[in-house]
């Protein structure tokens, strides 16, 4: 019981200090992106905010439009 939990202790002490070591000596966290939906009544659209560059890219469909039009299925 006490050999497993030093190995577990051991092991998470490690990944602490690798993740600090990585974290100071060059590998930069990821670059939030940020998605956003917007669901309007006639289109609706969706948009990728990359905040480090500050440029907001609008995914177009398959032909090219950037705005969907929003359907309304009544069964």
């Amino acid at each position: 019981m006490s050999f497993s939990v030093s190995l577990l202790g051991t092991s998470l002490l490690s990944l602490l200090l690798a993740g600090y070591l990585a974290r100071k000596y060059g590998l930069p966290p990821p670059a939030p992106k940020i998605a956003a939906i917007d669901l309007g009544t006639t289109f609706s659209s969706i948009g990728i905010y990359q905040a480090v560059t500050g440029i907001t890219d609008i995914i177009a469909d398959e032909t090219g439009r950037q705005s969907i039009p929003s359907v309304v299925a009544f069964l």
